[in-house]
């Protein structure tokens, strides 16, 4: 008979259930053993965290001033472009505003006008040449499509 871990007895029925708990015991036999040292594995893992957590606290400490600078940065340029946007509401458009904006719009169609003009004047010249190259090449032979 056999005895187990837990102080126990065990009666085995046959022949059979003795050589199956004997190649139990023999297979599983050294998992405690493996256990602990996985234990001891998972307990530096735990400890290197806790080195790394301390770092980074200590990391967060030193930089603590350089986020409130940075901040205090961030806001005062808000603040500069709060101030302008606050300067266009309280600024009101008056005559001279009105008659500038209305002569850079004439300026600009002007220079529209004077576009299209080109834009035609170019087409009627590439028509010509073109009318100018279909007669030479017909002249010589040539079929152009």
């Amino acid at each position: 008979m056999a005895e187990a871990s837990n102080s126990r007895k065990i009666v085995f029925q046959n022949s059979d259930n003795k050589i199956l708990y004997d190649f139990l015991v023999e297979q599983l036999g050294g998992i405690n053993e493996r256990f602990d040292g996985v234990v001891k594995r998972f307990d530096a893992h735990d400890k290197s965290f806790g080195l790394i957590e301390k770092q980074i606290v200590e990391l967060r400490k030193e930089h603590v001033a350089d986020y409130k600078q940075l901040a205090e940065l961030m806001m005062e340029q808000f603040e500069k472009v709060y101030d302008k946007f606050d300067e266009f509401d309280r600024k009101k458009a008056d005559k001279s505003d009105i008659d500038m904006i209305l002569s850079r719009l004439a300026q600009t169609n002007d220079k529209i006008d004077d576009m299209r003009a080109d834009q035609i004047g170019l087409k009627r010249q590439v028509d010509k040449h073109e009318k100018w190259h279909l007669q030479t090449a017909a002249k010589v032979g040539i079929i152009l499509k």
